[in-house]
């Protein structure tokens, strides 16, 4: 087995991170690759591996509880867009609730619409069989994906989406709205 970590993994190992922060990467990246080893995936390839405790102890929650205090937040600027955040720095996160890496297989990660071309050569020529993309350190309930992301997926994305229903959508966007009324994604000011 040959895990690639994908630049969206690695940010998470930086103090830019924008959500969750990988505090301790080299026991977090030995925790996912165990789990890795014994995960079975689904038939898209796309696996949400839910960790083992310890991942606990690597990670900071990506998300806190929104306040009605403006000081509360910052400003940063992700993927074109300046948005705001919950201030990693002043929040209350504690200890995650869960930890979860979501994984593609080879054949997932190559089939996705937003690997380029490039990227797809350098992963076929190095060998890698799985690709960790992201670290989700979970605070409260299962967070869906945010309002941006699921946009984005309903574009073409997200292979996993070409034959949701529209009742599946519909639930979605409900819960999509519900969740992050109530939390919010944390960073720290640069």
């Amino acid at each position: 087995m040959n895990i690639f970590a994908h630049p969206i993994v690695t940010n998470q190992f930086t103090a830019a991170a924008i959500g969750t922060f990988v505090k301790d990467p080299e026991t977090l990246s030995r925790i996912v690759s165990e789990a890795v080893a014994s995960f079975e995936f689904p038939e898209n390839g796309q696996g949400f591996v839910v960790l083992p405790e310890a991942a606990k102890d690597c990670v900071l929650p990506g998300v806190a509880l929104r306040t009605p205090n403006v000081g509360d937040y910052c400003l940063r600027e992700h993927r074109g867009e300046i948005s705001e955040y919950i201030n990693r720095n002043t929040a209350d996160l504690g200890q995650c609730d869960m930890v979860a890496a979501i994984v593609y297989t080879a054949e997932a990660f190559l089939a996705d619409p937003q690997t380029s071309e490039e990227e797809k050569a350098a992963f076929s020529e190095a060998g890698y069989t799985h690709c960790w993309v992201t670290t989700l350190g979970n605070k409260g309930p299962k967070p869906p994906v945010g309002a941006w992301r699921f946009a984005v997926n309903l574009a073409g994305g997200n292979a996993a989406y070409a034959n949701a229903t529209r009742a599946q959508l519909v639930e979605e966007a409900r819960e999509i709205q519900e969740y992050w009324s109530t939390w919010g994604t944390v960073a720290a000011p640069l």
